[in-house]
């Protein structure tokens, strides 16, 4: 079927409401929902932007900047994603196939103060056309005047709706961006909130598929050459011309370095040379690197290529009384990559960097653990090891993209190795799920790791099951062991883990201090010898610290007592 006879108009309006204050009833809360169409597509851009057309004609004062304020702050969320700013238009064309995305105002049906109408193809989700409308017949300002709705609160809320999020209308939504109701004077929607963020990032993912460009990390012995190629990843494609300047900074006290020579890579497929200027400042100063677009003879293909691959080799030469451990950083600044029409492709630009050691050797390869559970809530570190001829290589930089940020939050997308060779980041577990993070760089093979976010019911950072076995307490932690464990105590929290007994029971919900599997008067006997004792005492029993802060006392004391007459399991 011809896809355009499969496009249909919107099913749903998405609308926002003049907040009218009711009481007596709640609706069950969702963090986010994204609308699908009937045949189960999630409706969304394909491509990573959408431009939009607006007419301020009809608005107040200052309407244009505050719409592109409100896309601005969608663009900015950190996904691949990014609403673009196409002009002004005189056109008043609303809900309408035209191909042609535009924001205006106008009248709507009473009680809707915005709306955005959407047309999309029913099997695959993907927008063709998405229009957004103020209504007219309600006050609007800029400037939050009394008695007047904003024109970039609600702007915000509906450019929400062109990614297609739904409106929330849970009691505990109504400080998120898609809550579907405002009033008078409100701005709170003009900035947004997490769930509004993993929205977003759940629809279009963080940074994926995003083009980048690096200079490969090495290690080399003191006196010897080594190529260093400058990459690009199988993102970046229909390159026409590049340029960037390669700035080389020693460390301290590291004697310079010579640039032999500088080549074109073998992704480069468009011209018989690369117009380079070896002769600049070898180290401390900056050598400008460059493929100049080609016009071609008239009717003649423009050439172009694409990665993965290397763009241009550089070969160094070390100097012979180099030391051990001394470095020089690789940067790459002001770099533009010319795409389709001269326009420049976004990209990430990573670094490296070579490091004197023993031996000689380009970084080839990313070594992830394959999998990582990290509780809800709480906040684990990923670490990477980039080798290369089996050597730790320091100074390389790595992205990392998540492939759900709404499961597994990232602290940073990208971070470089240490002497160690090691990189890492924080994952910060989200809603319950299993999703991957994927930690790459141009010219080396992407590594992989599986993330299970798990639930933890007392917060306090351990996973209840944290070993990922799908049953909580079938391992608890012991010897003050907290990862790969289950909660030791899933209902009290102890990010501690403190298990002095080794039994499988954190001390702070285990007074069961004889291990007979009960809380009787027993324990209290051991628990009042060691009453007010600390680790000095001759009668110190570290059991009876439940609470791990020195001295058997009156907190502890509370803690015996809630477990009175308890049998295991305790929790």
């Amino acid at each position: 079927m011809n896809r355009r006879h499969e496009i249909v108009k919107e099913l749903f309006k998405y609308t926002v409401l003049i907040l009218i204050i009711t009481t007596g009833w709640s609706i069950k809360l969702s963090a986010y929902t994204v609308n699908t169409t009937t045949e189960g597509a999630e409706i969304k851009w394909a491509g990573p932007e959408a431009t939009y057309e607006i007419n301020p004609a009809g608005g107040p004062g200052g309407s244009l900047t505050a719409i592109q304020a409100a896309l601005q702050t969608w663009t900015e969320a950190g996904t691949a994603f990014s609403f673009i700013y196409g002009g002004t238009t005189t056109s008043t064309a609303y809900g309408t196939n035209d191909g042609i995305n535009t924001i205006t105002f106008g009248s709507l049906a009473s009680g809707t103060l915005a709306e955005n109408t959407q047309w999309y193809t029913v099997s695959t989700g993907e927008i063709a056309d998405s229009d957004i409308r103020f209504n007219t017949d309600y006050p609007w300002s800029t400037d939050s005047a009394p008695g007047t709705y904003d024109v970039q609160n609600a702007g915000t809320h509906e450019a929400g709706h062109s990614l297609s999020l739904s409106d929330l209308y849970g009691t505990a939504d109504t400080e998120k961006t898609m809550y579907a109701y405002i009033s008078a004077g409100e701005t709170k929607k003009r900035t947004l909130e997490q769930d509004d963020i993993d929205g977003i990032r759940y629809l279009y993912r963080a940074s994926a598929g995003k083009p980048a460009i690096s200079v490969r990390s090495a290690i080399t012995a003191p006196g010897d050459t080594i190529t260093i190629p400058v990459e690009i990843n199988g993102e970046t494609q229909d390159i026409y011309g590049f340029q960037t300047d390669l700035e080389i900074t020693p460390s301290g006290g590291a004697p310079e370095i010579t640039i032999d020579t500088i080549t074109k890579g073998a992704a480069v497929t468009t011209s018989p040379e690369t117009d380079s200027n070896p002769s600049a400042p070898a180290s401390g100063g900056t050598v400008r690197i460059g493929l100049p677009v080609e016009i071609p003879a008239q009717g003649e293909a423009r050439p172009s290529f694409s990665g993965p691959g290397a763009v241009t080799n550089i070969q160094l030469s070390i100097p012979a009384d180099a030391q051990s451990g001394q470095s020089y950083q690789l940067r790459l600044n002001n770099t533009i990559l010319a795409g389709p029409g001269n326009k420049a492709i976004e990209s990430t630009v990573l670094r490296g960097a070579v490091t004197v050691g023993g031996t000689t050797a380009l970084a080839d390869s990313i070594t992830s653990p394959g999998a990582l559970t990290v509780g809800k809530g709480a906040e684990e570190p990923l670490i990477v090891t980039v080798t290369g001829g089996g050597q730790p290589v320091p100074g390389a930089e790595l992205q990392f993209i998540t492939d759900n940020p709404a499961v597994a939050i990232l602290s940073s997308t990208t971070a470089a190795t240490g002497a160690d060779g090691k990189a890492a980041v924080n994952i910060k577990g989200g809603m319950e799920g299993n999703t991957t993070i994927r930690i790459s760089a141009p010219g080396l093979a992407e590594a992989a790791t599986g993330i299970s976010v798990v639930g933890d019911t007392d917060g306090d950072g351990i996973p209840d099951d944290g070993d990922g076995s799908g049953t909580a307490g079938d391992n608890r932690c012991t010897g003050g062991n907290s990862a790969n464990c289950d909660d030791n105590c899933r209902l009290t929290a102890n990010s501690g883990q403190q298990d002095t007994d080794n039994d499988g029971y954190g001390n702070m919900c285990d007074a069961d201090l004889d291990n007979d599997g009960f809380v009787g008067i027993f324990d209290f006997n051991i628990f009042k010898a060691a009453w007010l004792t600390t680790p000095s005492s001759a009668d110190w029993n570290a059991d009876a610290d439940f609470d791990g802060d020195g001295v058997v006392g009156i907190f502890d004391f509370n803690i015996f007592k809630a477990r009175w007459l308890t049998s295991a399991p305790w929790e």
